[in-house]
């Protein structure tokens, strides 16, 4: 079993289209906070190069401070007392920040944005998705789920120096990108947990014998969970993770080029 050793980086100065942006009063503001931002990502070469690519990329002055993880649910199940500490001992203005990677296989994207489902807005107020297919599909699913936190979906193959800019983007423009709340598509617990388990194929019966209910009570869950993302059955929901088309990619870089 792999032990948790989140790895952490300081310092670098930013590339010139992004340090231009600080020369702004907005950008001045976004400078002066003490910003923690935290990757996850299951793909070592991934996570690392994406670490390296920020401490190059990311903030100057030594306001900042990268974390990477090679799991969401090893993070939530390890958070340390330095990740919760509250913004007053921090002293200044804080600015948490998650970025997740979406793996390339289907089961482990899907997982994965159930997961963010657990993740507390005091933990992290902003979470950006690095994503390889349509938008529209991973809103639809984070609507379901029900985050706290404010989230952005982006390209993820969009350049270091772009995805800094979005990174450091007001927060009424991380805003934009929730879906309006609505209770009747959130799932419930008990729905989460059955897809959940069910893309770890887990099956029926033993979900059941574990949480001590019926084996219709997990199919009335699973179901229910499939009729709130309006999926007929779960293959046909991991068909919706096909790599996205060239216009989510011209759109996100056009995005990246306009100023916050």
């Amino acid at each position: 079993m792999n032990t948790f050793y989140p790895q952490t980086v300081r310092g670098a100065a930013l590339p010139t289209d992004a340090a231009e942006h600080l020369d702004t009063p907005a950008g001045k503001h976004l400078a002066e906070m003490r910003w923690q931002v935290t990757l996850v990502d299951g793909c070592c070469y991934g996570r690392i190069g994406l670490q390296a690519a920020l401490q190059q990329h990311f903030s100057s002055s030594g306001n900042w401070n990268v974390m990477a993880v090679d799991s969401l649910s090893r993070l939530l199940s390890s958070i340390s007392p330095y990740m919760m500490t509250s913004q007053r001992e921090r002293g200044g203005s804080a600015q948490d920040l998650l970025v997740v990677r979406l793996p390339m296989v289907p089961q482990a994207a899907l997982a994965l944005l159930l997961q963010l489902g657990e993740v507390s807005v005091a933990s992290y107020p902003r979470i950006l998705v690095l994503s390889h297919i349509e938008p529209e599909v991973v809103r639809r699913i984070l609507r379901s789920v029900g985050p706290s936190s404010a989230v952005r979906v982006v390209d993820a193959r969009l350049v270091p120096s772009k995805l800094c800019r979005l990174i450091m983007s007001s927060t009424e423009e991380w805003f934009n990108e929730i879906s309006p709340y609505k209770p009747a598509l959130v799932f419930t617990r008990g729905e989460r947990r059955a897809l959940a388990q069910t893309l770890c194929e887990i099956s029926i019966h033993t979900q059941a014998c574990a949480r001590r209910v019926s084996t219709k009570t997990i199919y009335t869950h699973r179901s229910g969970a499939l009729f709130k993302l309006e999926a007929k059955n779960v293959l046909a929901l991991l068909r919706w993770f096909a790599p996205m088309s060239r216009s989510f990619i011209t759109e996100t870089v056009r995005r990246g080029d306009e100023k916050p």
